[in-house]
């Protein structure tokens, strides 16, 4: 059922209606008014840290290599058949990337957005 009462039909109508209720509950900040946090000793630790002393090839394909086959692609569509395939040869650039933010200690924009869509799964539908 909707805001108004009526019985919705359809799996791209009930998801609609779900998402927007979805988003009427949604609390976004307002980031202008939140404290900031002072970036002090923490960041000097995070900026000195590097994944490679341990060995960013090999630690970056045994994450790679504990992924389950059978999950969906995220956003980028790259499946984990992919990554754990390609593993040998990408390694090394996940792990810079990977150091790179830590250097910077801050991740890239891109990393902070996100699309929400809710899934239906069990109980009532309305």
């Amino acid at each position: 059922m909707d805001n108004q009462g009526n019985v919705v039909a359809g799996d791209h109508k009930m998801s609609e209606t779900l998402n927007t209720f979805f988003a009427s509950v949604f609390t976004e900040e307002d980031k202008d008014t939140l404290s900031r946090v002072k970036r002090c000793f923490a960041e000097k630790i995070v900026k000195t840290m590097h994944i490679s002393h341990y060995g960013t090839s090999d630690m970056v394909k045994s994450k790679f290599s504990k992924l389950k086959m059978n999950k969906a692609p995220g956003i980028d569509l790259i499946g984990t058949r992919i990554l754990i395939e390609l593993s040998e040869v990408i390694s090394d650039y996940v792990a810079e990337l990977y150091n790179k933010t830590l250097r910077t200690s801050g991740e890239p924009d891109d990393w902070k957005l996100a699309n929400v869509t809710p899934v239906f799964k069990k109980g009532k539908k309305n």
